[in-house]
């Protein structure tokens, strides 16, 4: 019987990587974060894109779950390490190593520390992703900065245009009074002077509408079924 009980673990970790290789860590995995004086719900959904490229969604919350788009996946033999797709260097980042076929623990580090979590494969992944923007204007090209007055205050927002190689744009807002950078911006539409995009991170929306010299932008932010002024005036270019 020895014999056998030396061979068992070589036959597991066998099958493991054998159904690893088949189905990566393609699913949709979900998890618990342990902080103080409360548990939170996490999900991660990971699929191939219609290119083999790894895409993935990381939501957080019950039952109206906020959602963000997951970047730099990369996926080895019996892991996957990626991070949330906002926050720029300061996004946090999970390294996870698979424990069987439907079960990783992921390490998640962020700026104030390092928390782990068992994460299940519950069913397959769904990514859906915004569809990208076609190119804007060279005018709306570039940086804008405002301010919303809120209840609570000033809220200062920048907004930035960045036109890519495919002819698409790649858009996000900073709200500089709440430390939260690199927050993406879809569905962005440009119809001559008329500007429209959103902020599905928090259900919000922006329409406004260019002057003349394409200096500023005044139109209305829309969120939570309220809608507050905001101008927004083009940065001087760095």
């Amino acid at each position: 019987m020895a014999p056998l009980l030396r061979v068992a673990p070589l036959i597991f970790g066998g099958f493991l990587t054998a159904a690893f290789a088949q189905t990566g860590p393609a699913g949709h995995w979900e998890g618990t974060l342990q902080v103080p004086n409360r548990e939170i719900q996490i999900a991660a959904d990971l699929a191939k894109d219609d290119k083999g490229s790894w895409i993935g969604m990381f939501s957080q919350g019950s039952p109206n779950p906020v959602k963000v788009p997951l970047a730099d996946i990369k996926v080895g033999d019996k892991s996957v390490k990626f991070r949330m797709g906002i926050g720029g260097a300061n996004a946090p980042d999970f390294d996870c190593t698979l424990a069987s076929a439907s079960a990783m623990t992921c390490t998640l580090t962020g700026p104030e520390g390092s928390l782990t979590s068992t994460m299940k494969r519950t069913g397959e992944g769904k990514v859906d992703l915004p569809k990208a923007s076609p190119a804007v204007s060279a005018e709306l090209e570039g940086s804008w900065e405002g301010a919303v007055e809120t209840p609570n205050g000033s809220l200062r927002l920048a907004v930035h245009f960045k036109n890519q190689p495919d002819k698409t744009v790649k858009a996000t807002m900073d709200s500089l009074d709440q430390n939260s950078m690199d927050l993406p911006l879809t569905d962005i539409v440009q119809k001559e002077s008329a500007v429209e995009f959103q902020l599905r991170l928090v259900g919000g929306a922006y329409k406004g509408t260019l002057n003349k010299e394409a200096t500023q932008m005044a139109g209305e932010w829309s969120q939570g079924g309220a809608a507050l002024p905001l101008t927004l005036k083009k940065s001087p270019s760095k």
